[in-house]
């Protein structure tokens, strides 16, 4: 173990120069994407609405498929209005306080502190069973 300690001395020294800065800018319609085709593909989501939409449909409905169609549609705009609802809340959150970047560096460096200490400990460390 103790050959492994440089490693992650390493690995915390580079975590706590990384700045709290952000890897990569991530366009917007990007993300809306990536999260669209994760939810449209996923087959727990159709599962779901199988096995749980169903059982608000009366019985002799003239039109069930309709009904849950427009079912379904009500929980994705509900869902949307909600998610959208907390994501705006986020933002003006994170606007308002302007405590991110420095959140971020405070963070990174709390945790290359903790690599770095944790190598230091693993460097100094006895094997088990050795006197």
């Amino acid at each position: 173990l103790r050959q492994n300690a440089p490693d992650v001395i390493a690995v915390g020294t580079r975590h706590e120069r990384a700045g709290g800065r952000l890897d990569a800018e991530i366009a917007p319609g990007a993300v809306f994407r990536r999260g669209f085709l994760t939810n449209v593909l996923n087959p727990k989501v159709a599962l779901f609405f199988l096995a749980f939409v169903p059982q608000f449909i009366a019985p002799g409905t003239a039109h069930p498929a309709w009904v849950f169609l427009a079912l379904g549609l009500l929980f994705t705009v509900n869902g949307l209005l909600v998610c959208a609802g907390w994501a705006l809340a986020a933002a003006w959150v994170a606007r308002r306080a302007g405590v991110l970047q420095r959140t971020l560096r405070w963070l990174d460096g709390v945790a290359g502190g903790l690599f770095v200490a944790f190598g230091v400990r693993l460097a100094l460390a006895r094997a088990p069973g050795a006197a």
